[in-house]
């Protein structure tokens, strides 16, 4: 279990992507000063998110993943959203056109499916039992655990576990599906 105390999860995004490199493991990095002065050693994953953080800060989610909590954000890495997305489709809506506010509408959409108003963790869940939440949407959404790996709708978490201030991250293999 990681634990980054103090800090909200919009800021996983930006601070995974600060601090990543290309080595293709996880590091032990120190931040601080970033919040309030306060210091935390955090082990970050090491997928990238800089897709996740760009819609982040398009949608202005960020404002909602600030919040007090309890969330759970279930984070796709760039490799999944390229699994769904072609970077030419990402560009178009992250693009600031004529189509902007649709644009930014399903993708609003889109990321509010993977956060639900809840902190969920790994050890709160029964094996072989689907646990089903809203997500911030107002959609089910099923977390069933089977033999140590968990799913979540059609995404499998990779990651577990990761606690911020006001919740939890998973990392997840796909994009949820709308």
């Amino acid at each position: 279990m990681r634990i980054m105390k103090n800090i909200p999860l919009t800021l996983f995004a930006s601070i995974s992507l600060l601090f990543m490199t290309s080595i293709s493991q996880a590091a032990t990095l120190k931040f601080s000063g970033l919040i309030d002065g306060v210091q935390t050693e955090a082990e970050l994953p090491s997928q990238s998110f800089t897709i996740l953080n760009a819609v982040i800060e398009a949608t202005d989610l960020s404002k909602v993943l600030d919040g007090p909590g309890p969330f759970t954000l279930f984070a796709p890495t760039d490799e999944a959203f390229l699994a769904s997305f072609s970077q030419e489709e990402l560009d178009e809506l992250l693009a600031d056109d004529a189509d902007k506010e649709d644009d930014l509408n399903t993708l609003r959409a889109l990321l509010m499916r993977h956060v639900v108003g809840n902190k969920i963790l790994s050890g709160g869940l029964i094996d072989e039992l689907t646990l089903t939440v809203s997500d911030l949407t107002g959609s089910d959404v099923d977390i069933f655990l089977e033999s140590d790996v968990i799913t979540v709708l059609n995404a499998t978490v990779v990651e577990a576990d990761i606690l911020a201030s006001n919740g939890a991250m998973h990392v997840i293999d796909a994009v949820l599906v709308l």
